[in-house]
């Protein structure tokens, strides 16, 4: 059976070694539009001081799977047949894992998501250089916490209220910017970026900012573009609980795969998905569920942690055992249903999910 597999990031190699466990004598195809071999793009925000050396952060192959460097234009799954630069490809299955691409509505500055781009910007660095980065979500934050580090001058600029707003509370990112304020990190919510020159940033507070770099860190879009005309899309490539596209034989997951109306856009759920297409590629039964999944952000100074829906009735926590500040979300029947946590490890932060609240380990007050 011959499997091609389109994305070289977490999706495409979960599927891979999944395929690989399952069918000793598939052959797998892996393509990739970047020069590195495969390998995790999550460290690469997470170190400023010691960028990671690209064997390090290495995907194990554990697949012996083809990789294939090269940038694929089109599918066409009447003739199942993939086309690239150079090469026609047919399959059996095709599983199409081409994640996402970062929105730059500035046209400027640079992005930190591939390893040649986070390099790039890594080795132009100095310390004490001036860095303006657009967007206050996890991966802003991530790079603002490491660039300080660094010894470099971060401003953190952010047009909604609140930094983290899809996954903590108003009150949790206020102490959240204190601590990146004693870190030396200056954040401006409730702003936005008028105008860019190759040396200030102009707000809208009438406020100029001179600057040395600009990131660029304000969501992402599903790469979905190989799938019109031949696939079902909506926001992302809509799939079933197999990971099944519209058309037979194709399956979709990862961060450019929209099932049951939501685009995932975290590693862990991405490598689910993956597992999950491998699996069902190879005809064995299995469905995807999705989990609860912790969102993270640490520093040797803070942890902050979000895991669960943090939108329904909310109390202030302070945990009598462990002193650590945590924002508890709870249903009608008080069954936790979200927290967000300031201080604690964030392996133990989902200890309370679907549970009853307990008073005599917190001290609980309604915000």
């Amino acid at each position: 059976m011959k499997y091609l597999i389109i994305g070289n990031g977490s999706a495409g190699n979960a599927c891979a070694n999944t395929i690989a466990a399952q069918d000793t004598t598939a052959e797998i195809i892996l393509f990739s539009n970047e020069k590195e071999q495969p390998y995790s793009k999550i460290p690469l925000s997470k170190n400023c001081i010691h960028f990671p050396n690209l064997e390090k952060i290495s995907f194990a192959q554990k697949n012996n799977a083809t990789v294939v460097l090269d940038t694929v234009l089109s599918i066409d799954v009447q003739r199942k047949q993939v086309q690239t630069k150079t090469q026609r490809f047919y399959y059996d299955k095709l599983g199409i894992a081409t994640g996402s691409t970062p929105c730059n509505p500035f046209h400027t500055g640079a992005t930190y998501t591939t390893y040649a781009d986070a390099k790039k910007f890594h080795d132009a660095l100095s310390a004490n250089d001036r860095i303006v980065i657009a967007g206050g979500g996890i991966l802003g934050l991530e790079c603002a916490v490491s660039f300080a580090k660094y010894g470099c001058c971060v401003t953190v600029i952010e047009k909604s209220d609140s930094i983290l707003n899809q996954c903590s509370s108003a009150y949790t990112s206020l102490l959240l910017i204190q601590k990146l304020i004693k870190m030396g990190i200056r954040i401006l919510v409730r702003t936005e970026i008028k105008d860019i020159t190759s040396t200030y940033i102009f707000c809208s507070r009438h406020e100029k900012i001179r600057y040395d770099h600009f990131l660029v860190t304000v969501g992402n879009t599903p790469n979905i573009q190989l799938a019109f005309g031949q696939l079902n899309t909506r926001k992302g490539i809509v799939v079933n609980e197999k990971m099944q596209t519209s058309a037979p034989d194709v399956y979709a997951f990862g961060d450019c795969a929209e099932y049951s109306g939501d685009v995932c856009g975290l590693q862990y759920t991405a490598i689910q998905q993956g597992k999950i297409a491998g699996l069902c590629m190879c005809g064995a039964e299995a469905v995807y569920s999705p989990s609860i999944t912790p969102i993270a952000l640490q520093s040797n100074d803070f942890c902050f942690g979000s895991i669960g829906k943090v939108t329904e009735s909310s109390y202030a926590a302070l945990n009598k055992i462990t002193g650590v500040y945590q924002e508890i979300f709870t249903n009608q029947q008080n069954i936790c249903v979200g927290g967000i946590w300031l201080g604690m490890p964030v392996k133990n932060i989902n200890g309370l999910i679907n549970k009853p609240v307990n008073d005599s380990i917190f001290d609980i007050f309604p915000l």
